[in-house]
C-alpha cells in the first residue's frame, strides 16, 4: 500500500484570506508618522506613556488576529499530520527491531574478527612482543565488512617488518645506552625519538667526562705535593769549614743543558698526581697550559 491524500488541495492552496490591509496600512502610516520621529519631553512623559499604550493595544490586536486565523487554517493540517505521525511510528517501530538484530550479528561477526586478527598477531610477534603490543598495529577499519581479512593481516605483517627493521637498527649502533633506547621504543614505537634519546644520554655522558677531566686537571695544578725529606739512611750535607779556592788556570764549571717539552698526558687523578711528583723531585719545572 502507498500512503495518499484523497482530499484535492488545490482549493486550499488557491484560497486567499481577504482583509482591508491596505486601507489599515494607510491609517496607521498616517496617524502614526510623528510618533516614529518625535522627541519626549519631560513634561510631555505622561502623555507620551499614553500614546505607546494605545499603539501597542493597535499593534496587539492585529497580532492576535493573525494567530487565530493561523490556527483555524492550520487546524486540518494538525490532524493530517498526527496521523502521519501514528503512520510513521509502525513502520519505524518494525525496522528499529529488524536494526537491531542485524547491528547486533555485525558486532558478533566484527569480534570475531577482530580475535582472529589479534591471534594472527601474536602467532607472528612473539620475537618482538616486548616492544609493539596488537592495539598499536590494529585500526578498526579492518574491522569493516569492504576490508578483507588477508589485507588485515598483510598490514598487520607490514607494521611488524617495521618494527623488526627499527630495533635492528638500534642495536646495529652498539650503543652503550642501547637499553635506554630499545626502552624508549617500546614507548613511542618511534625509531627516531629512540635514536634521539641515545644522542640525549651520550651528551649527558660526554659532560660529565669532560667535568671529570677538569677537576683532574684542576687538582694536577693546584695540589701542593712537598719535596721528600732526608730520611734516616742519608747522610746530612756537612758544612765545610775550609774554603776551596779554583785555580786561576782551571775551566768553568758547565751548567747543565735545559730543554723545553710540551705535550698532552691522559691518565686518572693518582697517575696525574704520580707524575707532578715525579717532576718536583727532579727539580723540573712546570705549568698548566
Amino acid at each position: 500500500m502507498e500512503f495518499e491524500i484523497i482530499t484535492d488541495l488545490t482549493p486550499v492552496t488557491q484560497t486567499k484570506i481577504e482583509t482591508n490591509f491596505e486601507a489599515i496600512k494607510a491609517v496607521l502610516e498616517e496617524r502614526l508618522a510623528p510618533y516614529a520621529t518625535m522627541v519626549v519631553s519631560p513634561d510631555a512623559i505622561s502623555a507620551a506613556k499614553k500614546d505607546r499604550s494605545d499603539i501597542r493595544k493597535v499593534a496587539d490586536g492585529i497580532d492576535s488576529l493573525r494567530k487565530a486565523v493561523k490556527k483555524q487554517w492550520l487546524k486540518p493540517y494538525e490532524e493530517f499530520e498526527a496521523k502521519c505521525k501514528e503512520l510513521t511510528g509502525i513502520a519505524t517501530s518494525a525496522a528499529s527491531n529488524i536494526d537491531r538484530q542485524i547491528k547486533a550479528m555485525e558486532s558478533e561477526v566484527k569480534e570475531q574478527k577482530r580475535q582472529e586478527l589479534e591471534t594472527f598477531f601474536t602467532a607472528n610477534s612473539a620475537d618482538i612482543s616486548d616492544y609493539i603490543s596488537f592495539d598499536e598495529v590494529f585500526n578498526l577499519r579492518m574491522l569493516n565488512s569492504t576490508y578483507a581479512q588477508k589485507d588485515a593481516e598483510e598490514n598487520i605483517l607490514w607494521q611488524l617488518e617495521q618494527a623488526r627493521n627499527d630495533l635492528t637498527a638500534i642495536r646495529g649502533l652498539e650503543s652503550p645506552y642501547e637499553t635506554a633506547m630499545l626502552s624508549e621504543y617500546a614507548k613511542s614505537h618511534n625509531l627516531g625519538k629512540a635514536l634521539a634519546e641515545g644522542k640525549r644520554l651520550e651528551a649527558i655522558q660526554k659532560a660529565e667526562e669532560e667535568r671529570k677531566a677538569r677537576e683532574a686537571t684542576d687538582t694536577f695544578a693546584e695540589e701542593e705535593i712537598p719535596r721528600e725529606e732526608a730520611t734516616e739512611t742519608q747522610m746530612p750535607v756537612q758544612q765545610s769549614p775550609v774554603q776551596f779556592i779554583r785555580p786561576a788556570d782551571a775551566p768553568e764549571p758547565q751548567k747543565p743543558n735545559l730543554y723545553t717539552l710540551r705535550f698532552e698526558v691522559t691518565g686518572t687523578v693518582e697517575a696525574f698526581n704520580a707524575l707532578k711528583r715525579c717532576m718536583v723531585t727532579n727539580n723540573m719545572k712546570f705549568k698548566k697550559i
